[in-house]
Parts: C-alpha cells; structure tokens; sequence
C-alpha cells in the first residue's frame, strides 16, 4: 500500500498528534508505505526527506517566526494538495489518512473530490473544547464540516469525538482506538516511583 498522511506539522515538530502519528506510520513502515505532506516550519528543515521509512515532504517557504505563519498554514492545504496530485500521477496513493480536522482538511477534500475512490481515512485528536474549535473554524465551516461527510472512515481517540464527528455529519462508520502508552516506559516510571516511596501511581 502507498499511504499519503496530511498533517499540518511533522517530525521536527513535536507534539501529541505528531507523536501518535509517526510512531503508528513508523511501525507500519514494513507493511506499507507512507508518504507524509506536511508544513515546513523551519527553512532550514529539508524539503524531503526520509524519517524511520516514513517520506517526508514539506511545503512552503519555513519563514516567519515558529507559531506565527497564520497566512503560510492558509497556503498549506492548496501546496499539499499540488504536492498530492504530483506524488499520486506517479505513485498512486491506496489511502489518504487525515490528521485532524485542521489545515489539511481541504486538501483532503480537494484529492478526494478528483479521485473518489481512493478512501479517506480521518482521525480525531482534537482536545480543544467544541466551541474553540468552531470559532476557529469560523467562516470555512461549511468547507470543514465536508470532511466528515466524505470520509471513508474515522478514528476517535475517545468516544466524546464519536458524538463530535457525528454532529458535524459523519455518516460512515467510526472506530474509537485510544492513544496508546509504552508499557517499557511506564514500568521504569513505576519503579522509580516506588523508590521514591510514592504510593499513588497511575499507569
């Protein structure tokens, strides 16, 4: 399989959806392979390269300040779609996968629309309140509420973005699959706090 992942931010950039999502395309890298467009914060980032078998491609121009670049994210979704088309005429994408419904989301919409059998896959990590997310959103969200309408499927992380999905309009099935934790990690951590004499420790 030839996946292509849409995702705002990637691999140097570090936070809870990136992490899921490299470690989930880094594990799968044997059975498949993954193609991640992402945002290039950094000029100083290289344009493609290849992170634990994950392809790597990032679009724009990485200038500006780090959070700052309001009117490159906007760009994002119209270069990720560009760089999708030019990687699909060559390497034909099995699978779309989706993270969040953020930046990427009309890029996604731009691919499927042109190319509707290849399925969508949309995963949910959001942990901002409903409403900051809708006010974000703001004037695009007849354009962002598509995504739930066109995908072939969604991932949940909690049952609460199930409800939060389907509110939005998704009607095609949803698999609620929690974010998961190194056991290896955690048993460290439990010996260490039981050194410490720390009595409560949740794993």
């Amino acid at each position: 399989m030839n996946i292509c992942i849409l995702s705002l931010a990637y691999r140097p950039f570090v936070g809870g959806a990136e992490v899921a999502t490299h470690e989930i395309a880094k594990r799968l890298s044997r059975h498949a392979h993954f193609t991640c467009i992402t945002h290039r914060f950094d000029a100083a980032w290289p344009s493609e390269e290849t992170l634990d078998g994950v392809s790597v491609v990032r679009v724009g121009s990485g200038r500006g300040s780090y959070y700052g670049q309001r009117a490159q994210k906007l760009l994002y979704p119209f270069r990720a779609w560009r760089a999708m088309e030019r990687i699909h005429a060559t390497q034909p994408f099995s699978l779309v996968w989706l993270v969040m419904a953020s930046y990427g989301t009309l890029a996604a919409l731009l691919f499927k629309l042109r190319h509707p059998d290849v399925p969508l896959l949309l995963t949910l990590q959001e942990g901002d309140s409903e409403d900051y997310i809708l006010r974000r959103v703001g004037v695009f969200y007849p354009i962002w509420q598509f995504i739930f309408r066109y995908a072939d499927h969604i991932q949940t992380i909690s049952r609460y973005l199930v409800a939060f999905a389907k509110r939005h309009g998704a009607r095609c099935p949803i698999t609620v699959v929690p974010n998961g934790v190194s056991l290896m990690k955690s048993e460290k951590l439990k010996m260490k706090n039981v050194r410490l004499g720390k009595e409560k420790i949740i794993i």
